[in-house]
């Protein structure tokens, strides 16, 4: 399977229980492929046609289309449901700045949808839309579309929603719980993925439930 990029998941993952570690690795693995048909294809089009792809070989079911949907299936994930998070990536694709409406669908189909497949109740799973956005945002080249992306998360990223997580899967509210911070943060003010300070920041919520 491919190996994961981005830093606060490999770092989350490292915590994650044995029974729910492959099943995370498999979802996440899943949404850095369609972040980098978004992010390294510069013709729209082609970004549609790849994001098409996707979706129609997981709503087929089709474990030989790749390995990704196959190590979906053998960890037990509704790749059919997996589906619609190929639907929120598209949205990305429009002009910026983008409207709300298409952040929030955004949100709602690729991060709702990718905390409720790793194993989250739908109330619980709204901290992944924030996530979603405030991962995005820190991404995204247009600083009003940014902005805009994280005032919408702010709503779903509330301490009794991230709290509510069950401990089985603190490890997926540790990234609401960065993500959360960062939108505090704001651009260019979080703390670095991947730093010392961000390692210990997971640390303490992982032990203690703290923020520091």
């Amino acid at each position: 399977m491919t190996s994961l990029t981005d830093s606060d998941r490999i770092l989350a993952l490292g915590y994650a229980s044995r029974h729910v570690r492959e099943k995370l690795r498999a979802l996440w693995a899943l949404d850095e492929a369609m972040a980098q048909n978004v992010a390294t294809t510069q013709d729209p089009l082609i970004a549609q046609i790849k994001l098409k792809w996707w979706s129609e070989r997981l709503l087929a079911g089709d474990v030989k289309a790749s390995p990704l949907i196959n190590a979906l299936a053998l960890a037990g994930v509704d790749v059919l449901r997996a589906a619609q998070m190929a639907v929120g990536w598209a949205h990305m694709l429009d002009e910026f700045p983008l409207s709300q409406s298409a952040l929030s669908q955004y949100g709602q189909l690729r991060g709702k949808r990718l905390f409720e497949l790793a194993g989250m109740a739908p109330e619980q799973a709204e901290a992944g839309a924030g996530w979603a956005l405030v991962d995005f945002a820190f991404h995204c080249s247009d600083e009003k579309t940014a902005q805009a992306a994280l005032s919408l998360a702010e709503d779903t990223l509330l301490p009794d929603v991230i709290g509510r997580i069950p401990k089985s899967h603190k490890c997926v509210a540790l990234l609401a719980h960065f993500a959360r911070r960062d939108c505090e943060a704001g651009l260019g003010k979080r703390i670095v993925p991947g730093s010392p300070r961000r390692m210990w920041l997971a640390l303490s919520f992982m032990m203690f439930g703290k923020r520091l």
